[in-house]
């Protein structure tokens, strides 16, 4: 299986920090930069950057996971087809490779 390719949108340095150390912890998963986002297959964006021209040239399936210390729209990131919801204030590597899973596996519910 080829390695699952990320990017991460994130102003805030240590989330950004934190998830790609958990990308560099993980075998068959790595990170792409700005000018490759149309080769991403996940992307972690915060929810404030979620729209607009971070999200534009995305592969047709690559799977979005929303990052946000903001419990109240959850609902409505779903609602959007994302892959995951991570909340900032509890981000760990099991969550993290929970969500891997998921889209690995294509249990997006």
């Amino acid at each position: 299986m080829k390695d699952l390719k990320c990017i991460i949108y994130d102003e805030d340095k240590f989330t950004k920090e934190l998830i790609l150390s958990f990308i560099e912890m993980t075998e068959g998963v790595s990170t792409v930069g700005n000018a490759q986002i149309n080769e991403a297959d996940i992307v972690f964006v915060d929810a404030a950057l979620f729209k607009g021209d971070y999200m534009a040239g995305l592969k047709s399936n690559a799977k979005i996971v929303v990052i946000s210390s903001n419990q109240k729209f959850i609902h409505s990131y779903f609602q959007n087809k994302i892959a995951d919801y991570f909340d900032k204030t509890e981000i760990n590597y099991n969550r993290f490779l929970a969500s891997l899973e998921k889209i690995k596996t294509g249990n997006l519910s």
